[in-house]
C-alpha cells in the first residue's frame, strides 16, 4: 500500500516527512456491524467502493483502491468485520479518548 503524507494532517505529515513513519493508532472507530458494502462508480476513478449504514443518517464513506484486486481485498475485510457491533465501537472510542 502507498502512503500519500498530503491526505494526513499537516502536523502528521511533518512527522512522516521526518521519521518516515505515520502513526497508526487508531483515533475512533467505525461501526461495520450492519454495513452495506457496494461497489461505486465515480466519474473518473476506477475501483471504489461505498459504505453505508442506517447510524450514517444518511452519509457514507467512499474508499478508493489503486487496483480491483485491492478494492476486492477492502471490501471482504470490511465485510468480514461486520461483527464489530455499535456498542462495540463506542466503548472503543471512549475508551481512546479517556486520559
Amino acid at each position: 500500500m502507498r502512503c500519500d503524507p498530503s491526505r494526513y494532517s499537516e502536523k502528521e505529515s511533518k512527522e512522516f516527512l521526518k521519521t518516515g513513519v505515520f502513526n497508526i493508532h487508531p483515533k475512533a472507530s467505525i461501526p461495520l456491524g450492519g454495513c452495506f458494502v457496494q461497489e461505486y462508480a465515480v466519474k473518473g476513478t476506477n475501483h471504489v467502493l461505498r459504505i453505508t449504514h442506517p447510524d450514517f443518517g444518511g452519509g457514507q464513506l467512499v474508499l478508493a483502491a489503486e487496483t480491483e484486486e485491492s478494492l476486492l481485498d477492502w471490501k471482504k475485510w470490511i465485510t468480514d468485520s461486520g461483527r464489530v457491533c455499535v456498542s462495540s465501537a463506542l466503548t472503543t472510542s471512549q475508551r481512546l479518548t479517556q486520559p
